[in-house]
C-alpha cells in the first residue's frame, strides 16, 4: 500500500497540480492548449491539443454547452484576434482586438494574407458564428486560404458553431482537431468528428474530440 502511494504521488507531481476542481499541467507552450479534461477514478487528466501536431479547432455546439468557456479556458495568456466576437461574448478577452461586419472582417483578413509573416508568439484568430460568416463567398476563401497555410506562420484559426451539418462544413479536413458538444441530429457528430461515438447523449460542458486522438472529456469553468 506505502509503494503504491508513493507511485501515485508521483504520478500528481509529474502531472501537476490537483484540487477538486482540475488537474493542470506545469507548463505548456504557446502552442498547446488545454481544452478540457478526463475523468477517471483518481484524477482529472488534462486533454491538451498541440497546435505543432494538429493546426487549427472547429468546435460545434448548441449553445449553452460550454464552448465558450472552452475557449476562454484553453486561449488564456495566448495573443489572440476576435472576429464576429461582440463585446457580450468571450468577456475574458478584454483587451483583445475585436472584429464585426462582414466588410471589416474581410479587410482583416485579406491583410492577413497579404501581409502574412511569421509570429514568434503564435496568432489565434477566434471565429465565432463561422458558418454564417461563411455564407459570404469572399470571407469563406480567405478563412480557407488562412487555414491552408497559417500553421507555416504560426496563425492558428479556431471556428466556433452551434451547428454541424453536412452542408455547411465546407473545408472540414482543414481542421485537424474537432471537438463536438451536444447537437440535434445524431448524424452531426459524424460530421463533425469524422467518427461516430457510441453514445451521442453528452451532457452539459461534455464533449467528444478528435485530434491526434479521439475521447470524450469535459471544460473546466473559469
Amino acid at each position: 500500500m506505502l509503494i503504491r502511494s508513493v507511485l501515485l504521488t508521483l504520478d500528481l507531481i509529474a502531472l501537476g497540480y490537483c484540487n477538486n476542481k482540475r488537474l493542470q499541467y506545469k507548463t505548456l507552450n504557446q502552442y498547446q492548449l488545454q481544452v478540457g479534461y478526463k475523468n477517471n477514478l483518481i484524477v482529472k487528466k488534462p486533454i491538451v491539443i498541440d497546435m505543432r501536431i494538429t493546426p487549427h479547432i472547429f468546435i460545434a455546439g448548441l449553445s449553452g454547452n460550454g464552448k465558450t468557456k472552452m475557449v476562454e479556458y484553453a486561449l488564456k495568456d495566448k495573443k489572440v484576434v476576435l472576429i464576429n466576437v461582440f463585446e457580450d461574448d468571450l468577456k475574458n478577452f478584454k483587451s483583445s482586438r475585436r472584429i464585426n461586419g462582414n466588410e471589416d472582417i474581410l479587410k482583416y483578413l485579406n491583410n492577413l494574407l497579404k501581409n502574412i509573416k511569421r509570429h514568434e508568439r503564435p496568432l489565434y484568430v477566434v471565429i465565432d458564428e463561422m458558418l454564417v460568416l461563411c455564407n459570404d463567398k469572399a470571407i469563406s476563401k480567405a478563412i480557407a486560404d488562412i487555414l491552408a497555410v497559417g500553421r507555416h506562420y504560426n496563425i492558428f484559426v479556431i471556428g466556433i458553431s452551434q451547428l454541424g451539418t453536412k452542408e455547411s462544413i465546407k473545408f472540414k479536413d482543414l481542421f485537424n482537431s474537432r471537438i463536438c458538444f451536444r447537437q440535434v441530429e445524431e448524424s452531426s457528430y459524424r460530421v463533425v468528428l469524422g467518427y461516430s461515438p457510441e453514445n451521442t447523449k453528452v451532457k452539459k460542458r461534455e464533449f467528444y474530440y478528435y485530434s491526434d486522438n479521439v475521447g470524450k472529456g469535459k471544460t473546466y469553468t473559469v
